[in-house]
């Protein structure tokens, strides 16, 4: 699953260089990951793995691809894979599952994130009622409310060494974790705020307001 994290990467690679290569690395990455890790049905098979943010950004990548090259084939599995093969993962509001296979309720903010972009792609053929409120809820239930707010609980490094020590509770404000079902922390030891995943919250983000905000003449 993990070469399919690359189709996304090379299609933003392609928006900006319009480099030939990049789109033909791409649909050789989706074509294998499609055939390799997913049924037909949208069912998922053992080389898809466990790890759930991986199956996402590798959906989100393949469907920028499939919907730039007009693969309406690769454009629906990848919906029925959403839909079917990720259900026990996901919830109606935007909960999802860190691990697929882990008796635990850790989730992750990533997959989230990615969920939303996939949804807000589904949303440009058609349906739009439907996808864009999957979005929304999966914003406002989800992804919101596992941001960082309050830091009370938290204590800073009595000895501060470096500069990565210092006032380590202010810095993690607007961050984003490892929630549960309910947005809170599953155990005290977990991490509160993570670089990779604050910066895939972000990049939904983004996305949403990319979508919401329209120029002038448009």
């Amino acid at each position: 699953m993990t070469q399919g994290r690359l189709v996304g990467p090379l299609m933003l690679y392609y928006a900006q260089t319009a480099d030939p290569r990049a789109l033909t690395l791409a649909g050789w990455y989706a074509e294998e990951t499609l055939d390799r890790c997913f049924e037909d049905s949208g069912l998922l098979l053992d080389a898809a793995n466990n790890h759930v943010h991986s199956i996402t950004s590798t959906l989100s990548g393949i469907l920028s691809y499939a919907m730039a090259t007009g693969r309406e084939d690769m454009i629906q599995k990848v919906e029925r894979i959403v839909t079917v093969g990720l259900r026990e993962a996901t919830s109606t509001y935007g909960y999802c599952k860190e691990q697929l296979w882990l008796e635990s309720e850790q989730g992750e903010s990533n997959q989230v994130g990615d969920l939303i972009q996939i949804f807000l792609m589904l949303a440009t053929r058609g349906r739009e009622e439907e996808w864009y409120h999957r979005a929304e809820c999966y914003l406002r239930g989800g992804l919101f409310p596992a941001q960082v707010t309050q830091v009370d609980f938290m204590e800073n490094h009595p000895s501060p060494t470096c500069d990565a020590d210092r006032n380590m509770a202010s810095r993690a404000v607007g961050g984003f974790g490892f929630p549960n079902p309910t947005c809170l922390m599953c155990t005290p030891a977990q991490p509160v705020n993570t670089i990779d995943i604050t910066q895939g919250a972000a990049q939904a983000m983004c996305e949403i307001t990319r979508q919401i905000v329209t120029r002038k003449g448009e």
